[in-house]
């Protein structure tokens, strides 16, 4: 199982290359839906392996081990910032035009909830979608702001910023601990290189080597 977002940008992009060299490993991917909570997926049916974005406070499975982590708060239009040598209050978020998933789902619930644990109490709902790059994109033009993580902002929207930070997330690898074959080795060298040394996955911390560092888009860097 591998989050939609990492699947599409990270490590398809990298597939044709690790096919040709494993002709003999077939891969099937599923990628958790917008309501699940992918360390219970997980837990639930039986995966060889998997790779997601999940919140720091869930307890983590045996097998499950953090790889990184990575930034999540309230981001949008670096205009929005006026020019501050500092990130928001919570009443000056609170007072931007949010734009947030679909009304009654889960994951509004989750994106509240969020907010709620901040301080932060939308109070002008500038429109609703379950699509991240919709959101970035929606970002980009400086009319409305929104909860999400970094690493599935748009890179070519380069005048996203953080505008108030949230509690982290952390990037989470799981390995079925029966499976130990060869195969599963080299997959799993290949799920974790494909993220941690892309270099448009920004992170907080993760091991040395590789990738980006969450720093670009703090205070509109």
């Amino acid at each position: 199982m591998i989050g939609n977002y990492i699947l599409k940008d990270c490590v398809r992009p990298k597939l044709d290359s690790f096919v040709e060299a494993h002709p003999a490993i077939h891969l099937d991917f599923v990628s958790p839906t917008i309501s699940d909570l992918p360390s219970q997926v997980v837990e639930r049916d039986q995966y060889d392996l998997a790779l997601f974005q999940e919140q720091l406070g869930r307890p983590m499975a045996p097998g499950m081990r953090e790889l990184a982590r990575i930034r999540c708060g309230v981001f949008g239009h670096r205009s929005f910032l006026k020019g501050k040598n500092r990130l928001l209050t919570t009443e000056e978020a609170s007072a931007l035009p949010f734009v947030l998933p679909p009304a009654g789902t889960p994951y509004e619930n989750l994106v509240l909830s969020l907010l709620a644990k901040a301080g932060i109490k939308p109070r002008t709902i500038a429109g609703r979608t379950q699509y991240f790059d919709v959101m970035s994109a929606m970002f980009e033009r400086g009319n409305c702001v929104g909860a999400t993580l970094e690493p599935i902002l748009r890179n070519e929207h380069r005048n996203v910023a953080l505008l108030f930070p949230l509690e982290d997330w952390r990037l989470v690898y799981y390995r079925n601990p029966q499976r130990s074959e060869p195969e599963i080795q080299a997959v799993e060298d290949f799920l974790i290189s494909s993220v941690l040394e892309d270099p448009d996955y920004p992170t907080l911390s993760r091991p040395s080597g590789g990738g980006r560092r969450s720093m670009e888009r703090l205070l509109g860097d």
